[in-house]
């Protein structure tokens, strides 16, 4: 997905895109190289994603 939205960003000569993700909790992993490239991830359901990453880099750790 990524790679489709910087290919369509550069060929469109667009400087800033969007992504919408839902529950996926990868994307707040890499928000902050995305947003450096011009692509900002919006999260329908931030709260409950914040809440399941935090989970997950627990168990993690």
């Amino acid at each position: 997905m990524v790679a489709g939205v910087l290919a369509a960003q550069r060929d469109s000569n667009v400087l800033r895109c969007m992504l919408t993700n839902a529950c996926d909790t990868d994307w707040l992993e890499c928000a902050e190289a995305l947003k450096g490239h011009g692509v900002e991830v919006e999260h329908l359901l931030e709260e409950w994603l914040q809440a399941k990453w935090k989970t997950t880099k627990q168990r993690r750790a």
